[in-house]
């Protein structure tokens, strides 16, 4: 596969999947899945290809979480934790992440997430 459009997008922070559940405050659920991504490549946003041999690419994120919280489980997955930290680098608002080979994710979690919505405040 070639095309970033074609692949599996992926993102290290909440706020950036939580988007992509489309909640309301008429319908608040949303399901989140937590995956494990193999072999990452840092790329540009705006890739239309694949360098020969890689099967993913990232997309670097202006916030990011902050690595030095992270947590590592016993098996080894690193877990990113905390308040996310800035990053002169990205050219994007997250991180984010596309895998073109689905045999490269493994789906870890399913979270069941309900949105909690602030009713609008008048000034």
């Amino acid at each position: 596969m070639n095309a970033p459009s074609s692949g599996v997008y992926f993102a290290d922070m909440f706020s950036k999947s939580a988007n992509y559940c489309h909640p309301t405050p008429t319908a608040a659920d949303g399901v989140l899945l937590l995956c494990e991504m193999a072999e990452l490549l840092t790329g540009k946003h705006d890739a239309d290809w694949l360098p020969e041999g890689k099967l993913s690419t990232k997309g670097v994120g202006a916030a990011a979480p902050d690595f030095s919280k992270a947590r590592e489980l016993e098996d080894g997955l690193i877990v990113p934790l905390g308040k996310p930290k800035r990053s002169i680098k990205g050219s994007l608002w997250h991180n984010e992440y596309i895998v073109y080979n689905v045999d490269q994710i493994r789906m870890r979690y399913v979270v069941d997430v309900k949105f909690n919505f602030r009713p609008e405040v008048n000034n």
